[in-house]
């Protein structure tokens, strides 16, 4: 992707909305009573077993309930940290197989709930250069979201990349190298948009984004 085609989104003190990570003991409905008591805006949760590759369905009445107490709270936007194990860069057949299968039901049960936002971490390319693990993160998200494009897109439910401190072969530690996973996802209708996680002076000023089609 050319410099010319990103854009660099600033973002004002009075837009920014304050809130923690809180727990989905008892179900998923209680991450917002926990939030709403800690005075917050907005908050982040698991849907799942962040340390598991399976997670056990949603039920009907969990995911009205979910929605109902969210209605009643009024905190937006709400937001879903993947699991720890899915690594999208990975090499590996069986860790990449795994990995899709586990954010494809990310995206489904974000999309149940209602959430806004789901985060990811780009992974590690262990055994592969850093080119070809920006590549297999790309076709990983590409390919975990394809029957939920239409879906997304009418929601408005948006991935997160999370950039990362670079400890090994973790991909996702600059800027360009997440505007390049960014611009691998350019075929797909929803918005992907790159999220700060360590205070830089690139990272405290805004946040690039995946151009709306046709700019």
């Amino acid at each position: 992707m050319e410099a010319e085609q990103l854009q660099l989104v600033f973002i004002s003190i009075d837009m920014i909305k304050l809130g923690v990570h809180t727990g989905i003991g008892g179900g998923l409905h209680r991450s917002i009573a926990e939030a709403k008591e800690k005075g917050c805006l907005t908050w982040q949760i698991f849907s799942r077993n962040p340390r598991g590759w399976s997670a056990r369905p949603l039920s009907d009445e969990e995911i009205a309930l979910f929605r109902w107490t969210r209605d009643e709270s009024g905190l937006d936007p709400c937001i879903i940290h993947s699991c720890y194990l899915i690594n999208l860069a990975s090499g590996s057949e069986e860790i990449r197989a795994k990995s899709i299968a586990a954010f494809r039901d990310e995206i489904e049960r974000g999309l149940a709930i209602g959430a806004d936002y789901l985060v990811v971490h780009p992974g590690s390319g262990r055994g592969t250069s850093v080119d070809q693990a920006i590549e297999n993160c790309a076709s990983a998200i590409r390919e975990a979201s394809k029957e939920f494009h239409g879906d997304m897109l009418k929601s408005g439910f948006q991935i997160l990349i999370e950039n990362t401190a670079g400890q090994g072969d973790q991909i996702g530690r600059s800027f360009e190298q997440v505007r390049d996973i960014i611009d691998l996802c350019s075929t797909c209708p929803w918005e992907c948009v790159s999220i700060p996680r360590t205070p830089s002076p690139q990272a405290t000023t805004g946040a690039i984004r995946k151009p709306p089609p046709g700019q």
